[in-house]
């Protein structure tokens, strides 16, 4: 399988390009290992739809069914990229090859606003009977609510099937001690009305810290791209020659610089009220998202 080349799409930037053009000649020369390189690199200095959809053509390659749907995914959804327009049948394909590989999963149940988690990702709440593509094998699904009895189920799906799980979550007070019929016990019901105190329960939560660490990282990197912004900006200055790269990199640096300290600022901010606002019971998650336009961090709970 070969990478789709043509010429660059207007919106595409210099490094983009730089990167998709030595993937295509990687991939010309059947190194995909080294082209997935250069592809994701073109992916993290522009999100853009063709950037996405060269990942996701050299990832079905290499055989990465679950990152490839994913990332050809993002890249049909775009409506307006004349890139993808031009190339929509032929990623058509791929994604459908894929998906051949993929097991689909749909969850549906009640209640509605229980947090359902697939293979260890949040998939969001049971009412919004979320769908999503697993590798084929076992999985283990579960389903949590307060007041109702957890749901845990280990599953094995196959490759090109579409399964529906149906989870009804039993409440507490309704469920025996111990229910041979159920195919999941009632492992733990710890999380009956009879809790610790919230400043006990505190310390059993892993959302605040989640949001101190990733603050923490993401000032220590805008640090680190405002002293390479300095480092640019002065070897721009000092040259003898009026030099464009050194200037285009002072500028790149400078931006992710602010980017990654308002970003640190606001991970801090939200790891600071879940761990004054939030109750004991309250479950936290934080999954990522790729989109078109770029990459979010989606912070779950219920309380």
């Amino acid at each position: 399988m070969t990478a789709v080349s043509v010429p660059p799409s207007w919106g595409a930037s210099g490094h983009e390009e730089i990167f998709i053009r030595k993937g295509v000649e990687l991939r010309k020369k059947g190194k995909n290992a080294e082209a997935l390189a250069e592809f994701e690199k073109a992916f993290e200095v522009a999100h853009t739809p063709r950037a996405a959809a060269q990942l996701g053509l050299c990832e079905q390659a290499l055989e990465k069914w679950l990152s490839a749907h994913l990332h050809l995914s993002v890249a049909l959804a775009s409506e307006s990229d004349s890139w993808v327009s031009q190339h929509r049948e032929t990623l058509s394909k791929s994604l459908a090859d894929v998906a051949s590989h993929l097991a689909r999963v749909e969850v549906k149940g009640t209640p509605a606003d229980a947090m359902v988690n697939v293979g260890g990702d949040v998939l969001g709440r049971l009412g919004d009977s979320p769908v999503v593509q697993v590798a084929p094998g076992p999985t283990q699904l579960t389903a949590t609510a307060n007041g109702y009895v957890p749901f845990k189920e280990t599953r094995t799906f196959a490759a090109g099937e579409t399964s529906v799980v149906n989870i009804q979550l039993a409440h507490v007070d309704a469920a025996p001690a111990e229910n041979e019929s159920q195919p999941v016990a009632a492992a733990d019901v710890s999380a009956s009305p009879t809790q610790p105190p919230i400043q006990e329960s505190r310390r059993s939560m892993v959302g605040h810290w989640i949001g101190w660490g990733a603050g923490a990282a993401l000032l220590g990197a805008g640090v680190f791209f405002g002293v390479k912004a300095a480092s640019h900006a002065d070897d721009a200055r000092t040259a003898e020659r009026y030099s464009k790269s050194s200037e285009d990199a002072a500028s790149t640096a400078q931006t992710l610089q602010w980017v990654c300290l308002g970003a640190g600022v606001a991970a801090i901010a939200a790891g600071t009220f879940l761990y004054f606002r939030l109750p004991g019971e309250t479950e936290v998650a934080v999954a990522p998202s790729l989109l078109a336009g770029g990459t979010t961090v989606n912070w779950q709970g219920r309380w």
